[in-house]
């Protein structure tokens, strides 16, 4: 009898080490999955910067230009004094983002746009960020307006992960 009760008691405790190793098992196979679905979307968005550079045209640029001049017009014209007021309310200067160095005029046009949205002057600060790929980003205390290819990247890796298929038979994660 003694003997039996070993034995059901080292079977019980060798099911449970097998339970056990299997979920450790499992949860390994898992991560390792997650890295290799976050690597696949890092080298395709990498593929895709590196195809945008080389296909990036002064067209390109105009056009991101065009939006952003679009979207400081549409700021303008449908902010109440409260939104304004809070582009500006951390204080110190507006950032103004770029892939490349902007042109005198362009800086000129942006420095007046953002001027058109506050009654006190605003200080600017230009910088250059080849990780926008192309095109520039305004940054104010309270929002940012993007008009880049990087924002376009962004919004694709979001999509793609969204679209990552789970592998079948794998449960949702807490």
């Amino acid at each position: 009898a003694a003997r039996e009760d070993l034995i059901r008691k080292a079977q019980r405790e060798a099911a449970r080490e097998v339970a056990n190793l299997k979920r450790d098992w499992e949860r390994h196979r898992r991560d390792a999955m997650d890295a290799v679905r976050e690597e696949i979307v890092e080298v395709s968005l990498e593929l895709a910067r590196h195809v945008l550079r080389q296909l990036t045209d002064t067209d390109v640029e105009a056009r991101l230009h065009a939006q952003l001049r679009q979207e400081l017009e549409g700021l303008a014209a449908d902010a109440d004094e409260q939104t304004r007021r809070s582009l500006f309310a951390a204080g110190g200067p507006v950032r103004v983002v770029s892939a490349t160095a902007l042109e005198e005029e362009e800086r000129r046009e942006i420095e007046e746009r953002i001027g058109a949205l506050s009654d006190d002057p605003v200080e600017l600060s230009f910088e250059t960020d080849e990780d926008l790929i192309a095109g520039t980003r305004v940054e104010f205390s309270s929002q940012a307006i993007d008009a880049s290819l990087a924002d376009v990247l962004a919004a694709a890796r979001e999509r793609f992960e969204e679209l990552a298929p789970e592998p079948e038979g794998e449960e949702e994660r807490p």
